[in-house]
């Protein structure tokens, strides 16, 4: 591990030992030397972790959070350590430790006490589909009016925000925050968003909440802790509008809607598949841009957080200009060339998770990034949708109108759910191949990859597929 950082003159903007135990409700084990100490934010999850955070141990009966033994693996000494009972091996490491009553609520607690101190506007963002994308295009676009923080690894649930909200700086000027479905009362009551966002709903973990009208309510729960007068910015073309909009109407919010509907505040106008284009009327402003990512999904995610710009009174000109600068992160639709044994491919790499709507998506938007090249062939590489339910079989099935309309040269399916649409690919002449083994799948591959390829790969976290690309990238020669 590194040294811990010296951090005494970081400002009154952060972690101190007054307002940590304020915060905890805890009492300090060994308190830090020096009264100047100071601490960044807050890690929960080994790989998250930066200079100068507190770090939360599990306790010995518990589950999550970090284990006593990974302490001296740490890329950085923490500035402290939060404890809900004495390890002996820990005496030793002269770590700053404060003790508390329990680790996970100290958590909470700190996200709460955070979002209390933090002056500044947060946002909101929850949706089926797209959420981590657009917290991280609303950052993109935010910073050049003032320092910004967001939601890290996707963590969306009350732990995940609290860990969040407690690891932003309390001076920062906006913080973008995911929010989930599973627990959006209490995620809403942590977050108390000014600004809230829903940008879809779809058949999504319909396993666990049965149908889309009761997504949505649980869905609108993210306007529950808000302050009347803030604002809610609503995909008008949800189909479950009225109950969005009813229970944005309870809490007295100010709604700007946006999406294709005719009376969507926030309108696209026109789409060009081809180049990417968007025309919009953006509140009475015409106006137009191109996404650094294709899909027309993209596009949506870009008008909806032209509408958050709005809101703030910044430049919607200015940030027209940045939304074809913001490129896909890892998992969601970044495309990448790749250069095995010679042949040079490009591969859509959508595989962090999938619901029908996001599949089809995908697929549309392989279909547009081959338009847009030359290639040999487009090859769809899709996995089974997982927390479908009862309804698992049917929704998948539901996909072979778009695969077929699209028209890929070939198509590779992996897992026993999505192997019900091959029946229907053969009838229409789509070469076609069905995989049980991600093993088997990746052994393949080497006699699959031929040059100029389009490689789409997407499917739920849970079937593996996000190995496929690791595997792909380990045989490029880039």
């Amino acid at each position: 591990m590194k040294d811990r950082i010296s951090l005494s003159n970081s400002g009154s903007t952060g972690w101190n030992q007054r307002n940590l135990v304020e915060a905890t409700g805890g009492k300090w084990l060994s308190p830090p030397k020096s009264k100047q100490w100071r601490a960044t934010g807050l890690c929960i999850f080994p790989p998250s972790m930066q200079p100068g955070q507190i770090v939360a141990i599990r306790p010995r009966d518990g589950k999550g959070l970090i284990p006593p033994s990974q302490i001296s693996r740490l890329p950085f000494t923490p500035q402290a350590l939060i404890v809900s009972e004495e390890f002996n091996d820990l005496h030793d490491l002269n770590i700053p430790t404060i003790l508390v009553k329990d680790c996970r609520q100290a958590v909470i607690d700190m996200g709460i006490y955070s979002r209390n101190k933090f002056k500044g506007t947060v946002i909101g963002v929850t949706g089926s589909a797209g959420k981590t994308t657009t917290v991280a295009l609303l950052q993109h676009l935010l910073n050049p009016w003032g320092k910004s923080g967001k939601s890290e690894f996707s963590a969306n649930l009350p732990m995940g925000i609290s860990w969040n909200l407690a690891s932003i700086s309390w001076d920062t000027r906006y913080a973008v925050i995911e929010m989930a479905i599973g627990n959006m009362i209490k995620n809403s009551a942590i977050v108390r968003p000014d600004i809230a966002i829903i940008s879809n709903i779809h058949e999504a973990h319909i396993e666990y909440h049965k149908s889309t009208e009761e997504i949505a309510k649980k869905k609108s729960g993210i306007f529950s802790s808000m302050t009347p007068g803030s604002f809610a910015i609503i995909n008008r073309d949800i189909k479950e509008w009225d109950i969005l909009k009813e229970a944005a109407n309870d809490r007295k919010l100010k709604i700007i809607s946006f999406g294709l509907h005719k009376d969507a505040q926030f309108r696209i106008l026109d789409y060009d598949r081809k180049s990417g284009e968007t025309s919009v009327n953006a509140n009475g402003s015409f106006l137009s841009f191109t996404m650094g990512g294709a899909g027309f999904h993209m596009a949506m995610n870009g008008i909806a957080s032209l509408a958050v710009l709005d809101t703030l009174d910044l430049d919607l000109k200015s940030a027209a200009h940045l939304l074809k600068l913001f490129t896909p992160i890892a998992g969601r639709g970044v495309v990448s060339t790749l250069n095995i044994n010679g042949k040079y491919i490009d591969i859509i790499d959508d595989a962090y998770n999938a619901n029908p709507a996001s599949v089809r998506a995908a697929i549309q938007t392989s279909e547009e990034i081959y338009r847009r090249k030359n290639y040999n062939e487009r090859i769809l590489i899709l996995g089974d949708m997982l927390e479908l339910g009862d309804q698992s079989i049917l929704l998948h099935k539901g996909l072979s109108k778009d695969i077929i309309r699209s028209k890929p040269d070939r198509v590779i399916l992996l897992g026993d759910k999505i192997q019900s649409i091959q029946q229907e690919l053969s009838k229409n002449d789509i070469v076609n191949a069905q995989y049980n083994d991600l093993s088997a799948l990746q052994s393949d591959l080497k006699q699959i990859i031929d040059r100029d390829q389009l490689i789409l790969i997407k499917g739920s976290h849970g079937t593996g597929l996000h190995k496929i690309v690791k595997h792909l990238h380990g045989l490029s020669q880039n």
